[in-house]
């Protein structure tokens, strides 16, 4: 030993550096083996513990108990819960699972026709009916017509399928709500719009608050009746806030006017002749007249609750200067109810989109819109002959019936839905929260597109935005809340079954973690573009939703870990001789 030290201080006399590079890198190889051991044993206990099992057997030998851990636990298969599918096993992996995918596309379209045409009209005029005020009507009757498919489809994946469906199609829709959407509505402006945040930061900031409360449910992946019960109260809350909405928007725009103000005296006083930049002039006339306008107006429209009383998105271009010389008294005003859930904004007055009224003897004489008649005219006729329309003369006032029928259609068709998404799901292996983070999220969330295209267009995509983000309340508190409130009320008796909803996937605790980050992330990021739309920003938001999705889905596939358990053995139908 005293002859190695001796060699060692002689070879760091003649070659210093060599000596320490050789020293460090043996202490890195033996750290390196140090980790390596310790990893090695620590996940080496973890699949031993995880993989015991305690197994207890009766001494009558009647019955065998085994309780596993959570690792070695398995998700029910949530295709035996529905009736047998049309095609064999064999039939769906060598293509027929194509066909599955084309009935799912149609009946998405199918359930967009019943939601729009006779589902959102029958509420609006029970909500008219009740003499609501608009911010009311909006958070509850309009907020469901606008969520009634994510709603069904919870409902189904709670009540028939014992799969985290249900939970998976509503964090993906948020999801793809507040960044797929948004993202949308900043790529198809053709201006650098300037929102006003309240109203985004409204609801922006509730959602923030449902979906922590979410997670704290969730986290031991049971749902007891108490907890559901917490989100349901906790969107009454929310009603309650939009009930006061007008004067909290009132307050906050008051307070922002006399800042403004205080700001552009102080700029003033510090050029000369006390000018002030032609933009802002231009932009506080616009918002002046387009806000006294609006008031001249107290119609309420689709997302009519978030925008009562706010100014629209102010863009710099050459309509700015025209809109900004223009006489409010000019438009003409009408306090008529005008039922359709397309109602929206056009330029500074209201005007009603109506949708057409089918008719089966009439056909459209555009040929994309004959294709498109053509193609769901099959049930296009058995509405037109099951559910009356309100929208007609005839059928006026049968708005109950109108909603009672369009209930059950759409009831029907989520049912349908969710059956032939697990059965894709099955078909490919794919676990059913994945199919509901994105086929399912992305389906149901047609509408939500549709209607920030068109508001976008006409020149609101502060309307689209919140509107976007305000649904999504909806769907995480009485969308989640509702089905899982019953299923606890209407639940078995502890010994026959469970005194809970379980959640299967730990992955969907984080995916929850991950929703709560996006939507602070959206917050940061449009503060830090100053409130505006722009196409860089639309990019970016684009970037982050698949992002997010791919994580998500990730944690569902036991990528990063042991997250979604392994799916229960299928047990084969014995037919009785």
């Amino acid at each position: 030993m005293k002859f190695m030290s001796d060699r060692n201080k002689l070879f760091q006399k003649s070659n210093p550096s060599l000596f320490f590079c050789l020293l460090f890198t043996r202490r890195k190889i033996v750290l390196c083996i140090l980790f390596s051991l310790i990893f090695h044993n620590y996940f080496s206990s973890a699949q031993i513990s995880s993989s015991t099992t305690i197994i207890k057997i009766q001494s009558n030998n009647k019955s065998l108990m085994i309780d596993y851990e959570w690792a070695n636990k398995c998700s029910p298969v949530s295709i035996d819960e529905f009736p047998p599918d049309f095609l064999t096993d064999e039939q769906k992996r060598h293509g027929g699972i194509v066909l599955h995918i084309a009935i799912i596309c149609y009946l998405f379209a199918t359930l967009e026709i019943v939601c729009d045409d006779y589902f959102a009209t029958a509420l609006e005029r029970i909500a008219f009916n009740f003499n609501l005020t608009p911010d009311v009507a909006g958070a509850t009757f309009m907020a469901m017509a606008t969520s009634a498919s994510e709603f069904f489809t919870s409902l189904v994946g709670v009540f028939f399928v014992k799969s985290d469906i249900a939970l998976g199609t509503i964090v993906g829709s948020a999801v793809f709500n507040i960044l797929f959407v948004i993202a949308l509505c900043a790529l198809i402006t053709k201006t650098i719009c300037e929102l006003d945040p309240y109203p985004i930061v409204r609801d922006a900031g509730f959602y923030c608050i449902a979906v922590a409360v979410l997670y704290i449910i969730i986290r031991d992946s049971k749902i007891y009746w108490y907890e559901a019960m917490a989100l349901v109260l906790l969107y009454f809350v929310y009603i309650i806030i939009m009930k006061f909405n007008d004067r909290i928007s009132r307050f906050v725009h008051h307070r922002k006017k006399n800042q403004n103000h205080t700001d552009s005296d102080r700029k003033a006083s510090l050029t000369d002749g006390g000018s002030v930049p032609l933009t802002s002039v231009v932009t506080d006339e616009h918002t002046t007249a387009s806000t006294t306008t609006h008031q001249h107006h107290p119609h309420y429209h689709h997302h009519h609750h978030h925008h009562h009383h706010h100014p629209p998105a102010r863009s710099i271009s050459e309509s700015v200067l025209n809109a900004a010389d223009a006489d409010p008294k000019t438009h003409t005003t009408s306090h008529s109810y005008k039922p359709s859930k397309k109602r929206l904004r056009d330029g500074q007055h209201i005007v009603a989109e109506a949708t057409e009224i089918f008719s089966p003897t009439r056909a459209p004489k555009k040929t994309h819109k004959l294709i498109k008649w053509i193609l769901l005219y099959p049930v296009r006729l058995l509405m037109h002959i099951t559910i009356p329309d309100c929208r007609t003369a005839v059928f006026r006032d049968y708005y109950y019936l109108t909603f009672v029928m369009s209930t059950i259609w759409v009831a029907g068709l989520a049912y349908i839905l969710v059956w032939l998404v697990v059965i894709v799901g099955y078909t490919l292996k794919i676990p059913d929260s994945v199919m509901g983070l994105t086929l399912l999220a992305a389906g149901s969330s047609t509408e939500e597109i549709f209607n920030a295209v068109v508001m976008t267009r006409r020149g609101h995509p502060e309307m689209a935005i919140a509107g976007s983000i305000g649904s999504n309340v909806f769907d995480i508190l009485m969308g989640l809340g509702i089905p899982w409130l019953f299923r606890n009320l209407i639940r078995s008796t502890p010994p026959i079954g469970p005194d809970y909803v379980e959640v299967f996937s730990k992955g969907l605790q984080y995916s929850t973690i991950i929703l709560f980050a996006s939507i602070a992330l959206f917050l940061i990021t449009f503060f830090i573009n100053r409130c505006r739309l722009t196409k860089s920003y639309g990019i970016f938001l684009i970037v982050i939703w698949f992002t997010v999705i791919v994580v998500m889905c990730m944690l569902e596939l036991n990528i990063f870990g042991q997250f979604h358990p392994k799916p229960c053995l299928r047990v084969p139908f014995i037919h009785n001789d």
